[in-house]
């Protein structure tokens, strides 16, 4: 009734945000609610058809809300059909930079939607061994978005997301591959282990330790036929060398998870990977890092245990 009585919905906010990119936001959050999907499409079909092509634009270049798709694989199809005549095809490098560009922040992208994006159930096997402009590959949007569901106990997908692991595998995808994306390298491992964290329910049960997180990379890994032997050996050179970027930044707070975090409710803490233990097995494997929570908890201890101090020349004095 508002778009009918001249409503623009092209109309931006403070932040830049556009109606489609509140939508498109929106659609994340109701990833585990498919009641919610036939009113989604209704609101991207609505706006997309000048406006829909903003949601692959530079997420590093613009507002959050307002590109990045991150909708169900059913949205991306009506935007790839409103678009294109046939857009499986377009070429292997158009199709690669489109993927490449799906939301990466807080990451809603299914095994569905990242095929849907590369144009149709089977990818090419050139596509794993493209790089967009910040080194990275078709791996790491992989991993990326199968770290989230991970985290997120979302099993349902976990049989796709291990069919697409092994494909890239069987493609020769590296998983030791450096992206410069954030200036020092990163590996896909460092990669799912930072998109792990992002939910802070997972890691805070875990006691912020990560064996279990590697644990479960290392088993994803030799499912998908890789020697974790020698894997381990060329990850652990490049961690302990200090060739790859061992810091990661967790929130510790009041909230229980979500891609953003409310003012006074908590922080970004600082982990530091210090070693990496690894064996043929999943259990062998073993991620040690710096606990700054730990840290805050002795800190707490020794100002309740530590004598009052008398400053001289005080009243108390």
């Amino acid at each position: 009734m508002l778009l009918e009585n001249g409503a623009d919905p092209g109309q931006r906010d403070k932040w830049g945000a556009i109606p489609l990119g509140e939508v498109n936001s929106a659609a994340g959050e109701c990833i585990e609610h498919p009641e919610k999907v036939p009113l989604l499409l209704e609101l991207y079909r609505l706006f997309v058809r000048e406006f829909g092509d903003e949601l692959f634009e530079d997420l590093d270049r613009r507002w959050r809300a307002t590109s990045g798709f991150q909708g169900p694989p059913e949205a991306l199809s009506l935007i790839q059909g409103h678009f294109f005549k046939s857009y499986s095809d377009l070429s292997l490098d158009v199709r690669f930079k489109r993927t490449m560009t799906l939301d990466d922040w807080w990451v809603r992208a299914s095994p569905s939607t990242l095929r849907i994006a590369m144009g149709g159930d089977h990818i090419d096997p050139a596509a794993y061994l493209l790089e967009d402009d910040n080194g990275e590959t078709l791996l790491y949007r992989i991993v990326q978005s199968m770290a989230v569901d991970f985290a997120e106990k979302r099993s349902r997908d976990n049989p796709k997301w291990r069919q697409l692991l092994s494909e890239a595998i069987a493609a020769s995808a590296d998983p030791c591959h450096l992206s410069y994306k954030y200036g020092r390298p990163r590996t896909p491992l460092t990669e799912f282990l930072r998109y792990f964290t992002k939910n802070w329910t997972e890691i805070r049960r875990a006691g912020y330790k990560f064996h279990s997180i590697i644990q479960s990379w290392a088993l994803e890994l030799q499912l998908a036929g890789v020697d974790l032997e020698k894997y381990g050996a060329k990850e652990k050179a490049l961690l302990m060398s200090g060739v790859v970027d061992p810091d990661v930044y967790i929130y510790v707070g009041l909230q229980r998870s979500g891609p953003g975090i409310y003012p006074g409710k908590g922080e970004h803490l600082h982990f530091h990977f210090l070693s990496l233990e690894f064996g043929p097995s999943p259990k062998d494997w073993k991620l040690w890092a710096s606990n700054p929570v730990d840290e805050l908890v002795w800190q707490f201890w020794g100002m309740v245990e530590k004598r009052e101090q008398v400053m001289p020349g005080t009243w108390i004095d």
